[in-house]
């Protein structure tokens, strides 16, 4: 015999039983989905632990390809142009920032 430990619910405090343990039983049917949460603030550095951070860090990787020919390349007016409306289309609302 051993003590086993329950609740009537989640919100009940657990309590003794003394108990025979059985086989375990089958695996039952998948619940129901639960509703979404609410949004939550996106994750900044103070959120993890000095450890979670070293986790992130993998190891080196490869040195890339040799560069073609490795001359200078100066943006041009239409290159400046294209990357001033791509910046401007990836706003949420691009009437809100000129150039």
């Amino acid at each position: 015999m051993e003590i086993l430990k329950y609740r009537k619910d989640e919100n009940s405090p657990w309590q003794d039983v003394l108990g025979i343990v059985g086989a375990q039983g089958a695996k039952g049917n998948p619940g129901e989905r639960g509703e979404k949460g609410e949004k939550g603030d996106a994750f900044t550095y103070e959120d993890f632990t000095p450890e979670q951070l070293a986790a992130l860090k993998g190891e080196p990787g490869k040195d890339g390809a040799p560069g073609a020919d490795g001359k200078d390349y100066v943006l041009t007016g239409d290159d400046k142009t294209e990357i001033a409306n791509l910046v401007l289309a990836a706003l949420p609302n691009g009437e809100e920032v000129s150039y």
